[in-house]
């Protein structure tokens, strides 16, 4: 843009009668008002001709003229911008901002744009950026925003806004003259700004807001969801084309805010519990989405709604808007299906923005639907459209599933070697939505997930060999593992494909550590693992005997449980006792072995005997205990019978008083 400005103020120098020689102050008067700083080196060369022509010129022409050469002499060159501000100051740019009339023929914002242009280059600099002179520039770049409101100035004046709120002082002298209101403003149109200025506006009121919340300087984490709620309502009433546009336009500020601020931060909160302007959205995309679409429209639709989806973590927000859900859910599975189905992972991956959105709203619904709450009854939705709703997310898992099927082929150079990051997203979206179908729904394309099972492991460990310890694509799977894995067909196809193996080495290697267990999500995920691996344990103990991963998660689990203090999560430790006795109830430990110390081992179980029998909720409380109830009578069942084989442990147990 700065090039654009100046090539078109200089192709209209004639008009400006200007020239270099034009300055005639020979006393060397210092028109800019500013004095030179000693501690700055003096230009030099072509530089400093244009510095003498400023200084020198007794008429504005004169000064423009050399303005401009000097615009083109420090452009790419930033250490000659701070010399050439300590020479000429800022009172020529201030007389420019300002300027209402232009010579005939001339474009009606030229002397703001070069001005603009200039300001944007030293403001880069972060030094320069905080010059009180430059700071007192404030108000008349942003009256630009007010009185002009032209798109032609937009990105200029976002250049200069976005380099002085780069340092804290520039950033309160903002704040102090009311830029977040102006950019609200602004940002609301008339006329619309376009999506590059928008960008930069967006993330610097969003630095203001961010910087007002660590030092307390007016202007609340309140700003950004009163721009919002006034940005999303103008979406909803808008009744021409550009309300088609305003769906990218207002996806792009969600995606900002929430890259922008960390989850439990005021500004989040806020924005997360601001109901107006997800109610307008809803009405504004119902709106839409019951529109004829153009592709890009439809994904702009989709995108925000995923967006909303992501603040809100559910999809109650389409509640507000009548039969949205249903709408909603029917395009993203139609547009889903079109992206994936008969397609190879490369053409595919193409669509990938596409997909990940159309993954995010249909697992959210999954999820609604499946908890059954009080919102899918506010809902109300008729029987019939439940049915269209259900059936249209069941198309969506497929599709989601044809993933696995593709990169299971073996034929498309993505499924082999190095997973790009485009494909690797592509592939955790539909991992992930699989999980979700397969952790709710256990009936529908059934089969066609235990077929798949092997290659979807497969896949999982492609997925997460770059971030072992984390096994983020195992994670969302393994909820839907416990279902399978409780079915004859669904364990067999399970084992078969290393479920069980990928799921002991990371529960033993990464999530069991001290300092894994303290992190609430692993936790979790630790407890889901251990629930799909008793599955196995209870109902089919020769596939315990016969895969050696169990007798090694035998040994380890032994000392852990004997060894290291699970107070702060006595859920998943009851899950790891129970997963542990069902085990060595069917790998005992033979007499040639070398025996454990059952005495710790029975020491740290005596607190969990004493909430299982109800003696005590020490340990637990709510839901969890109940669970942990459950989980004893069959860890008690377990220890009885593999207490038989084990004498000491026997003894131990009497000592610790775990049985009569």
């Amino acid at each position: 843009m700065r090039r654009a400005v100046l090539h078109s103020a200089l192709s209209i120098s004639a008009k400006l009668h200007h020239s270099m020689a034009s300055g005639t102050d020979a006393s060397g008067t210092d028109v800019a008002g500013s004095a030179v700083a000693s501690d700055i080196p003096a230009v030099s060369g072509p530089i400093s001709g244009a510095v003498a022509a400023f200084r020198k010129a007794t008429s504005d022409e004169g000064r423009f003229a050399a303005l401009l050469v000097l615009a083109k002499l420090t452009e790419g060159n930033p250490s000659s911008l701070t010399q050439v501000h300590s020479e000429i100051g800022t009172r020529f740019l201030k007389r420019l901002l300002g300027s209402t009339k232009v010579p005939p023929g001339c474009p009606p914002h030229i002397f703001k744009g070069v001005a603009l242009s200039i300001l944007g280059a030293m403001t880069a600099v972060p030094d320069l950026a905080r010059e009180p002179d430059i700071l007192e520039l404030v108000d008349p770049v942003l009256d630009i925003l007010v009185t002009d409101g032209t798109v032609e100035l937009d990105n200029d004046v976002m250049v200069v806004v976005a380099g002085m709120a780069g340092s804290p002082e520039g950033r309160a002298a903002l704040l102090r003259r009311g830029a977040d209101r102006t950019l609200a403003a602004r940002l609301l149109g008339p006329p619309p700004m376009e999506e590059k200025a928008a960008v930069v506006a967006i993330a610097s009121l969003l630095r203001l807001v961010d910087d007002s919340e660590k030092t307390g300087v007016r202007c609340g984490s309140d700003r950004v969801v009163v721009v919002l709620n006034s940005i999303a309502s103008a979406f909803e009433t808008r009744q021409d084309a550009g309300k088609f546009a305003a769906c990218g336009g207002l996806a792009a500020l969600l995606d900002l805010i929430k890259g922008s601020f960390e989850l439990e931060s005021a500004t989040m909160t806020a924005v997360s519990k601001a109901g107006a302007w997800q109610q307008s959205v809803a009405a504004g995309l119902r709106e839409v989405l019951g529109s004829k679409l153009g592709e890009g429209e439809r994904d702009d639709a989709l995108r925000l709604a995923a967006v909303t989806t992501e603040f809100s973590r559910s999809v109650e927000w389409t509640g507000s808007a009548d039969k949205l859900l249903p709408l909603l859910i029917r395009t993203a599975s139609v547009e889903l299906r079109m992206a994936l189905e008969d397609r190879t992972i490369a053409q595919a991956t193409a669509l990938t923005s596409r997909v990940v959105t159309c993954c995010i709203v249909c697992e959210r619904a999954i999820k609604l639907l499946a908890d059954n709450g009080p919102m899918v009854r506010k809902l109300a939705l008729e029987p019939q459209a439940l049915v269209g709703v259900h059936g249209a997310l069941a198309e969506a898992a497929a599709a989601a599933l044809s993933v696995v099927e593709a990169a299971d082929g073996g034929d498309d150079v993505a499924t082999t070697g190095a997973m790009d990051d485009t494909t690797r997203l592509l592939q955790l979206s539909c991992v992930r939505l699989v999980g979700a179908w397969a952790a709710e729904e256990t009936e529908a394309i059934n089969e066609r997930v235990n077929e798949c099972l092997p290659a979807l492991l497969q896949l999982v460990t492609r997925l997460d060999a770059e971030d072992e310890a984390s096994g983020t694509a195992l994670r969302w799977l393994l909820p839907g593992f416990c279902h399978i894995t409780a079915e004859d067909a669904g364990r067999a196809r399970f084992v078969e494909g290393g479920g069980h193996t990928a799921t002991i080495r990371i529960l033993l290697d990464h999530w069991l550590p001290v300092a894994a267990v303290q992190q609430e999500d692993l936790g979790l995920s630790s407890i889901t693992a251990c629930s799909a691996l008793l599955n196995i344990a209870v109902l089919a103990p020769l596939m315990v005997t016969s895969e050696p991963v169990f007798r090694e998660l035998r040994d380890r689990l032994v000392q852990l449980v004997g060894s290291v203090d699970f107070g702060a999560n006595p859920l998943l430790f009851a899950n790891l006792v129970t997963l542990l006795l069902r085990v060595l109830l069917h790998i005992p430990f033979l007499p040639e072995e070398t025996q454990p110390d059952w005495g710790p081992f029975c020491a740290a179980l005596a607190p969990l005997a004493e909430a299982g029998r109800g003696k005590t909720s020490a340990t637990s409380s709510g839901d969890d205990l109940e669970d942990v109830v459950a989980l004893w009578g069959l860890a008690e069942q377990a220890l009885g019978a593999t207490s038989l084989h084990h004498p000491l442990l026997l003894q131990s147990c009497k000592r610790n008083k775990l049985m009569p």
